[in-house]
């Protein structure tokens, strides 16, 4: 399995993602009230984060 060197861009959008993540889960416990907001935020920055990291599939 080869390893692939993550480039600036990479780093910067894990680390965002990771904050988001961790803020969002952190903000869910504290005020139960908004746990469903919360919820979707990170929902939402997870998925933002997937579709620019898988590789796109190019047309036949």
């Amino acid at each position: 399995m080869a390893h692939k060197t993550l480039t600036i861009k990479e780093m910067v959008q894990a680390a965002i993602i990771s904050i988001l993540l961790g803020g969002s889960l952190t903000l869910a416990v504290i005020d139960e009230q908004y746990r469903p907001t919360f919820m979707d935020m990170a929902k939402i920055g997870l998925g933002g984060y997937l579709g620019l990291s898988l590789p796109k599939s190019k047309g036949k």
